[in-house]
């Protein structure tokens, strides 16, 4: 604690001093108000006594001087030096900003408490500054939040808007995209037709050439290109109707995607969910990331909304894709099984660094896996992993590892929600060999 005492008689200064330093605290002097504020300037005093009769500058207008500062190092406590005690002088000081008086002669025991008195109130002065600072922090801490959880659901609402206007627009694309495919069928069968009658003009020319006349260049240049045609069409529809049909599955899964309807549980293949969900997904995941397929043969069926598990898929595709978006050659590994075979048990090894506090479902996952009544999806990628804080905070809404405006931080929230809403349960860990591993049960159709 830093004391400065400000007094023009080198006795009264020595007297205080000497009694202070005793107490063992930090003494600093000053033979007038000037000394006395540079001194305050410069060393960040805690304690003023000051004698109020001094040359110059008296001890009030000290006091007024120092409270006109406003010092950010926090309050300084004075106490005036006097002999006086009539009320109104005592009143002119207060007013000014003393804190206190010692009235002459001055006692040590006195001066003590006086100081003492002074250290409670400038250590409760500090101690509300500190709360007003956590106050202030915490007040902008949730105006960024509040700020953030604001773009984050305009961000929602317009992807929400985006899935109605993506459900029309595919209405509306698929309409030309079922008149083409038609009329390519239409098209394939005059082609037969009109196949027919080339190739019997060709051998009818060809008989004319064998009877002597020769055929002119230009001729046979025709001859060349009818037979590259011929040859040649027939890939051709097959190329335009594999590209409406392609179109078509695309579009009935953007309308499947974005369909608000109530869930509906019913029996699907949970392969044809994945391969969906990897073509909404193909245009994140088509540049460097390579897919491998590990599905079991004659998997059961799983009771489950298509739509809703589809989400799930496409939410850790596109995760994986952003995760992997600085590597040149990523991959994505996708297995199913029903029961825990070996060769998938060898897949389920625990994390690096496991720690059960960072992921508590892990224990009961893995116990659960030989359960026969649930088919069981791995997903794993060679990204960079989950960080602990990710592995914690994964299944919180509104939680993102995204610049701001990239992510909602929604989609695994909404991901695990689904899965639990679908009696299965879903988890994330880091694979010893690098990159992340989610691991999804779902509950197989039975007849009731």
């Amino acid at each position: 604690m830093k004391i400065l005492i400000v007094d023009d008689n080198n006795m009264e200064r020595l007297f205080l001093s000497t009694a202070l330093k005793s107490l063992r605290y930090d003494i600093f002097e000053a033979a007038n108000g000037n000394e006395a504020l540079s001194i305050i300037d410069s060393q960040n005093i805690n304690i003023v006594i000051s004698d109020w009769m001094m040359p110059e500058m008296d001890g009030i207008e000290l006091c007024q001087k120092i409270r006109e500062k406003k010092d950010s190092g926090g309050y300084v406590y004075v106490i005036m030096v006097t002999s006086r005690s009539e009320e109104e002088d005592l009143m002119r000081g207060f007013e000014a900003g003393v804190d206190a008086y010692l009235q002459k002669p001055i006692t040590i025991k006195l001066l003590n408490v006086q100081v003492k008195v002074g250290i409670r109130i400038i250590n409760l002065e500090q101690q509300l500054n500190y709360e007003k600072q956590k106050v202030s922090r915490f007040a902008h801490e949730m105006e960024t939040l509040a700020n953030q959880r604001a773009e984050q659901l305009i961000h929602s609402d317009r992807m929400a808007t985006l899935g109605v206007m993506a459900a029309g627009i595919a209405h509306e694309i698929n309409n030309p995209a079922t008149f083409i495919n038609g009329n390519i069928q239409t098209f394939e069968k005059f082609w037969n037709i009109i196949k027919e009658r080339l190739s019997a003009q060709k051998i009818s020319d060809n008989d004319i050439s064998k009877e002597g006349n020769r055929k002119t260049t230009q001729s046979k240049i025709e001859d060349q290109k009818l037979a590259f045609i011929i040859e040649e069409m027939p890939s051709l529809i097959d190329g335009i109707r594999s590209g409406t049909g392609r179109i078509q599955r695309i579009l009935n899964g953007l309308k499947s995607y974005a369909r608000q309807d109530s869930p509906e549980f019913i029996k699907y293949d949970i392969h044809r969910i994945i391969d969906d969900a990897l073509l909404l997904c193909n245009n994140s995941l088509k540049y460097n990331i390579t897919i491998t397929k590990n599905f079991m043969k004659n998997i059961p069926s799983v009771r489950c909304d298509p739509q809703q598990i589809e989400q799930v898929f496409v939410n850790i595709f596109n995760n994986a894709a952003d995760a992997m978006d600085k590597i040149s050659k990523g991959h994505i590994n996708i297995i199913t099984t029903h029961s825990l075979r070996n060769d998938i048990k060898s897949l389920i090894d625990k994390p690096d660094n496991f720690d059960q506090n960072d992921n508590p479902e892990y224990i009961n996952q893995i116990n659960a896996l030989d359960n026969n009544n649930q088919i069981i999806v791995i997903i794993e990628d060679s990204g960079p992993g989950l960080s602990k804080e990710a592995l914690r905070n994964i299944w919180n809404p509104f939680f993102t590892t995204k610049p701001v405006g990239k992510g909602t931080g929604l989609g695994m929230s909404i991901s695990h929600g689904i899965i639990k809403s679908h009696g299965g349960s879903i988890t994330a860990e880091n694979r010893t060999k690098g990159g992340a591993r989610f691991i999804i049960r779902l509950p197989i159709y039975e007849v009731d």
